[in-house]
């Protein structure tokens, strides 16, 4: 919850010393009833690297609840949705130096809402060198349109609105 990514980020207890900290917090969406957040931290212990995170938080500002994958689809989406996102991913990534461990592509969970489609953000070292970055890539709806919930948060941006 984002209280409990609050308070991790204020920890203060043994092994959680920083030379530099900065955290952010921009919205992404606030339409309709759908609030996204992106929340970021850039944090410098001193090593080779310096670790940026960028965290995504969809809810629904009606029922107050925070909003996943499984509210937004029909059942069983999840092999298309990763289809569709592996087209895009590798059309727009070098997919030299990434690792999708031995069960091939699949997508993160760290995904944001916006009007015209899903933005997925795979966090720095999820899927190769820490050197590689946070590869993001954006689903627009138009190309996931058969597998959208037509009673879920997202039918408010698509044709499938009830």
């Amino acid at each position: 919850t984002i209280n409990d990514y609050l308070n991790s980020v204020n920890d203060t207890s043994e092994g959680q010393y920083f030379l530099s900290q900065q955290i952010g917090c921009e919205i992404v969406t606030n339409e309709i009833d759908i609030l996204s957040l992106s929340i970021s931290q850039y944090m410098d212990r001193g090593g080779m690297y310096p670790n940026f995170i960028l965290d995504y938080y969809n809810y629904n500002l009606t029922t107050g609840k925070q909003i996943n994958l499984d509210d937004l689809f029909i059942p069983n989406y999840t092999a298309s949705l990763n289809k569709t996102a592996k087209k895009i991913f590798f059309k727009n990534f070098e997919a030299i130096g990434l690792d999708f461990g031995d069960q091939g592509f699949k997508l993160t969970k760290n995904f944001a809402i916006t009007a015209g489609g899903l933005v997925f953000l795979f966090k720095q070292g999820e899927i190769g060198p820490h050197a590689s970055g946070s590869p993001e890539i954006f689903i627009p709806y138009k190309d996931i349109e058969n597998l959208i919930n037509p009673e879920g948060p997202l039918s408010r941006f698509t044709n499938k609105n009830p």
